[in-house]
Formats: C-alpha cells, structure tokens, sequence
C-alpha cells in the first residue's frame, strides 16, 4: 500500500472511531467515549505523518 493509501485508510479508521466516540457518549458511557476519542487522536496522527512521508519509530 502506498503511502497516500494508507492515510485514507488511517483517517477512515479515526473517522469511525470518532463516530463511536458520540454514540458512546450520546448512550452515556463516558468512559468508551473517551477510549475511542484517543483512538480516533492517534489514527488521525498516523494518517497525517503517514500522508507526508515520515516515519515514526515503533516500539518493541
């Protein structure tokens, strides 16, 4: 997959996580609103350092 591919498919990814952040948050479960929202965060990230090109270190 192409660098270009891969942030669609990460920014996509966030955009659900995101759209279950809400629906958590609208059925009162605070808590998964909150573990989605971070979701959403560090996919939104990916997909941005993703689309220009860096790399980012993964841990072992």
């Amino acid at each position: 997959m192409r660098n270009l591919e891969m942030a669609r498919d990460y920014a996509q990814r966030a955009a659900r996580c995101l759209r279950e952040a809400q629906l958590a948050l609208t059925e009162g479960d605070p808590p998964m609103a909150v573990r989605r929202s971070q979701e959403a965060l560090e996919l939104a990230v990916k997909a941005l350092l993703r689309a220009l090109g860096i790399e980012y270190p993964k841990e072992s």
